[in-house]
């Protein structure tokens, strides 16, 4: 998360509006992130490496609360009018350190059917993420504890970048574009990122 599009040309993939990164709203970090969420599982979409990481949102808090503040790390994304803005914060958590993970490869017509570009906005390949995680979901492919036979349109909703599966199980859904194993694509960071605070100067939703 947290790239700059505007340090190259603008992608033809998404709509010119949602791409300009004009400053309309809050530019200060607040605390908003995974120990503010009332999410039950974080499912990561690590698209470079094409795996979604899936783990309980209490194993990710844990976490969070065991790093120092030395190793947090800032986002910034650049706005229209040339200023650099810090718009989050958060922890790279290496894959290996959650004591509690799936890790789940995306099918090859699911990647390739919704993929995700480095030059797209945050808001776009978090919607993309989010078709990603509900197509594994009725494929059965994210093990989750429901007593549900089926999964379907109807025992899904959509809130956001959440997806509430029925029986109120909460997912919050995440693109971590370069996050994942090294293993599967060496350019992955080897991390996921787990955000703590954020702002939105832009308005993007």
């Amino acid at each position: 998360m947290g790239e700059s599009i505007m340090n190259s040309q603008l992608s033809l993939l998404e709509p010119v509006r949602q791409q300009m990164n004009d400053v309309k709203g809050n530019t200060h970090l607040v605390n908003y992130g995974i120990q503010t969420e009332t999410s039950d599982y974080h499912v990561h979409i690590a698209y470079l490496s094409q795996h979604a990481y899936i783990f309980p949102t209490k194993v990710g808090i844990a976490l969070v609360m065991q790093k120092g503040h030395n190793q947090s790390k800032d986002v910034f994304m650049n706005a229209s009018d040339g200023r650099k803005l810090k718009t989050a914060k958060g922890f790279p958590v290496g894959v290996g350190e959650f004591s509690e993970m799936q890790e789940v490869l995306i099918p090859s017509d699911v990647h390739q059917k919704n993929q995700i570009h480095f030059k797209m906005s945050t808001t776009m390949k978090g919607q993309i993420a989010v078709k990603i995680t509900l197509e594994m979901l009725k494929r059965h492919l994210i093990n989750l504890p429901l007593d549900v036979n089926e999964i379907n349109d109807k025992t899904l909703q959509i809130q956001g970048s959440d997806i509430i599966v029925k029986m109120n199980t909460r997912l919050q859904v995440k693109c971590d574009f370069q996050g994942g194993s090294k293993k599967y694509n060496k350019f992955c960071t080897g991390n996921l990122f787990l955000q703590t605070h954020e702002c939105n100067p832009f308005r993007k939703f």
